[in-house]
């Protein structure tokens, strides 16, 4: 489980350190997940109530996690409120008077208790009240998402259940797995191709298709792999050689259509300052999309994936205003 916090000190310079990261033996569930985190906050004795924001991923585990860190946070800021109002209850309050006193925090007690319960008959899955928008300013303790991991759930919904994107990406990922576990083929793909190989596309590393197919797609590899498969099928003992159906034009024409979710990927995951960069980031994919002809690839699905994943971060006061502060942007 790796942490890391940044903040800014006097100056108002950014500082980023990682402060956590170790093995998680246990089981990955929220309540877990809750309580490591919290545990790396009393080691550095920063109290619950003045955590600012968390970025994770959009796994329901993390949402849940921090859903709950930010009922804990609540209770723990509901409680300083109420000790702070017991001390000054003590301190003015006439000493003499002791049943009077006595009284006091007795009905104190009774309204805190009725709070506690007040805030944990609350709906902890939906933190965000029916009168309350989502697109308000982002408050202190709240959970906001990796914008990367975002970017790729919207390529993800925006590309699913298309014909071409799924012909495209499973013949690729056949011809690779071929040369991958034919240890003759694929030394003689190594010998045209003067050392490259075919490189695998991973679930979870992200743009891993895109990577895919640009080596797939280079002219001197896309002609050395079309020449050894022919040999492959022409000396036969092999079964399943596989075919291409779809052309390389039409491979490089997804491969245009990726790139720029790859730069954007790319920019926001950096280890610097990415907040500035995520309007624009967005509006040129949008921009690219619109303006190119992607209808085999139904472009319109694609844009209206972004919106649904990222109208209510375009919208959120804090995006806008560091982007309009930011003088590279007019």
């Amino acid at each position: 489980m790796g942490i890391k916090f940044h903040y800014l000190d006097a100056t108002f310079s950014m500082h980023t350190k990682t402060v956590a990261f170790r093995h998680f033996g246990e089981r990955h569930t929220a309540m877990n997940i809750t309580a490591a985190f919290e545990e790396v906050l009393a080691q550095y004795n920063i109290q619950l109530p003045t955590f600012g924001c968390q970025v994770t991923d959009n796994a329901c585990n993390m949402v849940k996690a921090f859903e709950l860190f930010s009922l804990h946070a609540q209770l723990a800021s509901d409680a300083e409120v109420v000790h702070s109002s017991r001390d000054t209850s003590d301190t003015t309050a006439d000493q003499s008077d002791d049943e009077s006193v006595d009284g006091s925090l007795l009905q104190e007690d009774a309204e805190y208790s009725s709070e506690l319960l007040e805030l944990l008959s609350r709906d902890s899955v939906d933190p965000i009240s029916e009168n309350q928008s989502d697109t308000s300013c982002i408050d202190d303790g709240v959970r906001l998402p990796c914008l990367a991991h975002t970017l790729q759930l919207a390529l993800k919904d925006g590309t699913k259940q298309i014909l071409l994107v799924d012909k495209i990406l499973k013949e690729s990922n056949v011809v690779v797995v071929f040369f991958h576990r034919s240890l003759y083929w694929g030394n003689q793909l190594k010998k045209l191709t003067g050392g490259k190989t075919l490189l695998c596309a991973l679930v979870t590393r992200w743009n891993s298709n895109l990577t895919m197919l640009l080596r797939l797609s280079q002219d001197d590899v896309w002609k050395c792999v079309g020449d050894v498969l022919a040999h492959a099928r022409a000396a036969g003992g092999t079964s399943n050689i596989p075919r291409f159906t779809v052309s390389r034009q039409q491979i490089l024409d997804f491969v245009s259509l990726l790139s720029p979710f790859e730069e954007a990927t790319n920019a926001l995951q950096g280890d610097g300052i990415t907040i500035f960069s995520v309007i624009p980031a967005l509006l040129g994919i949008d921009d690219m999309i619109a303006s190119c002809n992607y209808e085999q690839f139904t472009g319109k699905r694609l844009r209206q994936a972004l919106h649904d994943r990222f109208q209510h971060v375009i919208t959120t006061d804090e995006y806008v205003l560091v982007t309009v502060l930011d003088c590279r942007y007019e």
